[in-house]
């Protein structure tokens, strides 16, 4: 664990530098490994302000689980995870290709693959 916890350390300080990779990738620790959804927003937020696809991608997931827990109640979450899957799939990436995929089969009320 100590090999990762340097590893974790490295990127922090790459991240307060102001690299798009290093954040997102502590946005991922934060969020898979301390469990703290708030941290790893905050760092997808810098890393999205330089245009990084994989963090456009994992904010508009954050923006859709905000949108789930509010019941679907609040639309605004939704268009927000879309405008982000929209940036990332411009990027190819591929994850937010998928999302925009479904958004429209749902839309359409369609259930093919």
């Amino acid at each position: 664990m100590r090999k990762n916890w340097d590893s974790a350390e490295c990127f922090r300080k790459e991240a307060e530098k102001g690299d798009a990779r290093a954040q997102y990738y502590m946005g991922m620790w934060s969020l898979e490994v301390d469990k703290d959804f708030q941290t790893a927003c905050d760092w997808f937020i810098k890393s999205v302000e330089q245009g990084h696809a994989g963090s456009q991608f994992e904010l508009g997931q954050c923006s859709f689980m905000a949108w789930g827990a509010s019941n679907g109640n609040n639309d605004t979450y939704m268009r927000a995870a879309k405008k982000l899957w929209q940036d990332a799939a411009k990027q190819g990436h591929w994850g937010a290709e998928q999302k925009l995929i479904t958004i429209a089969r749902v839309r359409d009320g369609r259930r093919d693959d």
